[in-house]
């Protein structure tokens, strides 16, 4: 019996970072990644934008700066976290307290790295936030 085409998705992905060429980066590293699926990535520059993302766009993934103006990453993490607990967050930090990473890992971040980001290390924490969805039937 044959069947149609099988379709997948697109994962969303939200990179919340005020550093232009880190955004660049991200986007540009996510493009090339081959977990066998396609990201729709978007960003944002600032604590308030991307909390409008996270709610016009509900992503899977954000990735997080920890220092942003208008409104910090933790408090970005918690306010996600209450609009969907099932987001999953990457907290990008320059500073690595150990303190603010604990906070971040006790409110829900699914992962901490440090800045400057490591392309391969970044690869393998997106791979793993989002594992390959099946396809659909």
């Amino acid at each position: 019996m044959l069947e149609g085409p099988r379709t997948i998705s697109l994962r969303r992905i939200l990179i919340a970072d005020d550093e232009p060429d880190i955004r660049d980066r991200l986007v540009a590293l996510l493009s090339q990644f081959k977990h066998g699926q396609d990201y729709a990535v978007s960003t944002a520059s600032d604590g308030p934008a991307a909390l409008q993302a996270v709610l016009r766009e509900r992503p899977e993934l954000v990735l997080l700066a920890h220092n942003m103006p208008g409104m910090t990453g933790l408090e970005l993490l918690k306010r996600m976290h209450r609009i969907d607990p099932g987001i999953r967050v990457i907290l990008i930090t320059g500073t690595l307290n150990t303190g603010d990473v604990a906070e971040a890992l006790k409110h829900g971040a699914f992962s901490c790295v440090p800045k400057p980001v490591a392309g391969q290390y970044i690869d393998a924490l997106v791979a793993i936030a989002l594992p390959r969805q099946q396809a659909r039937p």
